[in-house]
């Protein structure tokens, strides 16, 4: 098995959580992504990890979508298509 270059995982985010590591909302997002790409890439694709991911990687995505919409249109209606 392959060594994971760049681990991620939720205890891992919620340990930057709790030490106020995040910043940016981007920062966060990208830990996430790297995450879910990670699970991706080290885990065969008929596995129960690989659609699971999958599917949260979508419902995330939908909801982030939903969240910045009802936040940023005003400001900033581009930033929505970055995340």
């Amino acid at each position: 098995m392959d060594k994971v270059s760049h681990p991620m995982d939720f205890s891992s985010m919620q340990e930057k959580i709790d030490r106020h590591s995040y910043a940016t909302f981007e920062s966060f997002a990208f830990d996430f992504e790297l995450m879910i790409s990670n699970c991706f890439t080290y885990n065969e694709s008929d596995s129960y990890l690989y659609h699971y991911a999958i599917k949260m990687h979508k419902k995330v995505r939908t909801y982030w979508t939903s969240v910045l919409q009802s936040v940023i249109p005003v400001h900033h209606p581009g930033l929505i298509e970055t995340v």
